[in-house]
């Protein structure tokens, strides 16, 4: 692995924060967040190292990246019957604690 692969890597990285958190103030579990980020990082590995397969790996990719800007992640947490965790605040979306009631 050379230092250019590292470098785009780590953008990728940086750039897969941003669902990650989403999915945070979803409601989604350490493990479902961890294993999103692994499977972002581990796809956009594949598509930076084998160039052939990039061209199937982007689109999968951008996909994976939008879902949890969709109502998908909010629509799993209903269908398993999980209350929502998070709560809106002076117009922000937060993430509240389980025991904590909202913020007055």
């Amino acid at each position: 692995m050379g230092y250019l692969t590292l470098g785009l890597l780590f953008v990728l990285f940086l750039l897969a924060l941003l669902p990650a958190r989403r999915l945070w103030i979803a409601g989604a579990g350490l493990e479902w967040r961890a294993g999103y980020l692994a499977a972002l990082l581990g796809l956009g590995l594949l598509a930076i190292e084998f160039e052939g397969l990039g061209r199937y790996l982007l689109p999968l990719l951008v996909l994976l990246y939008l879902v949890p800007f969709s109502g998908l992640p909010a629509w799993w947490q209903r269908a398993r019957g999980r209350r929502d965790r998070a709560g809106i605040v002076e117009g922000r979306a937060v993430r509240l604690d389980p025991g904590e009631g909202a913020p007055r």
